[in-house]
């Protein structure tokens, strides 16, 4: 929903949605929707830099899942 704002916004010269607030969602959990959306909406693909902070955010967020994961079994079991 936010890929699509911001190129609603970008496409009319609107105020955008910041890519450090674009990077906070997907960090927190929202980077497979966002991934679907770049790619359905074809926005925010071709900036080399945004697709690397993405690609860390997404890696950051499975590696924090996983962390948890493996610590509540640890402690759990």
């Amino acid at each position: 929903m936010m890929i699509w704002l911001d190129k609603r916004a970008a496409e009319r010269h609107r105020r955008r949605t910041p890519e450090r607030t674009l990077h906070l969602v997907e960090l927190l959990g929202g980077w497979p929707g966002s991934l679907a959306a770049q790619r359905f909406f074809r926005h925010k693909t071709a900036k080399a830099s945004y697709r690397l902070s993405f690609l860390l955010a997404a890696i950051a967020h499975v590696a924090g899942v996983g962390a948890v994961l493996v610590l509540s079994l640890k402690l759990g079991g």
